[in-house]
């Protein structure tokens, strides 16, 4: 994988092969950056002043138009039913873009980000007082899988404090702010959630900043963490 890591040929090959052409050209005291293909932009040029020391890295960025959304609705493909009064772990994935950084000493600025192919989006709850999201299938995993590049891998633990069986199908994630990692292979990674569910069967969603596996680097901070950070999110419409 590619993330964490700099911009190399090896990096641009892989990005080639689904159909997104990166090039970077130094020209005296400055490099050429160029991209085509992706989305939601398919064409960027830049041009950034070089220096000695100067870094270009790829980092997991969140996949979402903050125009359109915030959230990210992940559609378990094998819903979990959860024996009462219990508590559960496994592993998803949720979708990430390419982000392609500058950096040099301690300054870092995301310059592109882009995603191989159109997001897609789900209203969840009414027409007229439901949110919008971005939309992604995913299986259930026991162990940790294995995640392609438009894929991060996270850990969800439900807890459920009710007399009945629970099937869960939607975990909404207030995505924007949640953080993500990269391992040393260069995979993506995002931070684990934890769904409780109340006696009525209300679910509530946590982002606690947990990773969902130890030793994992965090990645730069995306560029809505000044904003006050959303740590969870009520599921009022049905699991």
């Amino acid at each position: 994988m590619i993330y964490g890591k700099e911009l190399s040929a090896e990096a641009a090959a892989r990005l080639q092969e689904k159909g997104v052409h990166v090039t970077l050209e130094w020209r005296g005291a400055f490099a050429e950056y160029r991209r085509v293909g992706g989305f939601p932009v398919e064409r960027v040029e830049k041009v950034i002043e070089g220096h000695e020391g100067l870094k270009t890295i790829v980092y997991p960025v969140h996949s979402i138009q903050v125009e359109v959304s915030a959230h990210l609705l992940l559609r378990l493909a094998r819903p979990v039913v959860v024996a009462p009064k219990s508590k559960l772990a496994f592993y998803a994935k949720a979708p990430v873009s390419v982000g392609i950084y500058v950096a040099e000493g301690g300054s870092q600025k995301l310059v592109d980000s882009f995603g191989p192919s159109p997001y897609k989006y789900v209203l969840y709850g009414r027409p007229a007082s439901g949110i919008v999201c971005r939309f992604h299938r995913t299986d259930v995993f026991p162990e940790p899988p294995q995640a392609g590049l438009e894929e991060a891998i996270t850990k969800v633990e439900v807890e459920s404090s009710t007399d009945d069986f629970v099937e869960v199908r939607n975990i909404v994630l207030p995505l924007a702010y949640a953080s993500l990692y990269v391992d040393e292979h260069g995979g993506a990674y995002m931070e684990g959630a934890r769904l409780t569910v109340r006696s009525d069967g209300v679910g509530t969603v946590f982002l606690e900043n947990e990773r969902p596996l130890a030793g994992l680097k965090e990645c730069v901070p995306p560029p809505t963490r000044f904003l006050a950070r959303t740590m969870r999110f009520v599921m009022e419409y049905g699991l």
